[in-house]
């Protein structure tokens, strides 16, 4: 290309990272390196780095919510917050911020404050999520949230909305922004999710009656949104794989759902491990919702959920957190429903 340092692409956002698409059209930049050797060998062991820890980490990280939302389930959402604050390491100052919002602040804003510190770490070096232990693993997906970090962050993303009222708007045009805008998260799977679960939140703590009706309103108000929002992110110049796989029509994005169903049932199938999570994770999920009466945030986050596991292709991931999230949720203390109640008013 005529420059030296090292390689990097509009699809990976990350220097000394291509794909094969990218060499095969061109569409390639040089990012100087005084040391270019020594930068590809320090991406290489930290991608090979993360993609050991991931597992274990999840794992621990899934026990220690469950643990927590049976013996101190007052301290699990604040957990929860401090974990995805740790996985910002690699920009030490925003882990430090996000810790600090996640442990100082009212539960509401703590909420909203680690939302808005992955938006600024997506939007300042793409790098820091994408390399960090729970972000993407650089295999199916380079850069943005991915289905493990969409799922951690769906539970701040309505504690936050719920805990603040009418404050709570801005809440989840932050999470919208931070998961599903092209030039952050870019997933537009998680857009979908968030949507559905916003507009079940509102459902349900307005106290609406979940009619066909109603449910098809959702429905269709959840497609809207998101479609709305990807609009308005392509107008104003954003563009990935999201875009481009709307912009295709919706017969293309309708087959493209199908070949993720197709894929869920071949990865949950694949060994015996995923397929034990799957139906463990199902069997709480199962249990939790069975249990009445159950809360408007807890409502909210099954649906999510349910959406998850039809727009998106890693079901042990989502099964996993999600019931963990679910779990903690509906052993929350009642001041967080109460103040959710209130809140909406």
């Amino acid at each position: 290309v005529g420059s030296t340092g090292v390689l990097t692409s509009d699809s990976t956002r990350i220097d000394g990272l291509v794909s094969v698409t990218d060499v095969a059209t061109g569409r390639l930049r040089a990012v100087p390196s005084q040391d270019p050797v020594a930068a590809l060998q320090r991406l290489d062991d930290r991608i090979d780095r993360n993609d050991r820890l991931r597992l274990p980490l999840t794992i621990l990280l899934v026990a220690l919510v469950l643990a927590l939302a049976i013996v101190r389930p007052r301290l699990v959402l604040r957990a929860l917050l401090v974990a995805l604050a740790a996985n910002l390491w690699l920009a030490p100052w925003l882990a430090l911020l996000a810790g600090a919002a996640a442990l100082a602040l009212p539960l509401g804003l703590a909420s909203a404050g680690v939302l808005a510190v992955y938006l600024a770490s997506l939007g300042l070096d793409a790098e820091t999520i994408a390399l960090s232990p729970l972000g993407p693993s650089q295999s199916g997906r380079f850069y943005g949230i991915n289905n493990l970090l969409e799922t951690l962050l769906l539970a701040p993303a309505l504690v936050g909305a719920a805990l603040l009222g009418r404050a709570g708007i801005l809440v989840g045009a932050l999470a919208l922004v931070a998961v599903g805008g092209n030039r952050f998260g870019a997933d537009g799977g998680g857009l979908v999710v968030l949507a559905v679960a916003y507009l079940v939140l509102v459902l349900r703590l307005r106290r609406i009656r979940p009619t066909p009706w109603v449910l098809a309103a959702v429905a269709v108000g959840a497609i809207a949104l998101a479609l709305g929002a990807l609009a308005l992110d392509a107008a104003t110049g954003g563009e990935s794989h999201v875009t481009r796989a709307v912009g295709d029509g919706p017969v293309a994005l309708a087959s493209d759902l199908v070949d993720r169903l197709e894929l869920s049932v071949r990865r949950t199938a694949a060994t015996p491990g995923a397929t034990a999570i799957v139906l463990a994770g199902l069997g709480l999920l199962a249990w939790i919702a069975a249990r009445s009466p159950r809360r408007p945030l807890l409502d909210a986050l099954l649906a999510g959920l349910a959406v998850s596991l039809l727009v998106n292709d890693t079901p042990a991931d989502v099964i996993a957190v999600g019931a963990a999230a679910a779990l903690a949720l509906a052993r929350a203390p009642q001041t967080v429903t109460t103040e959710s109640s209130a809140g909406s008013g």
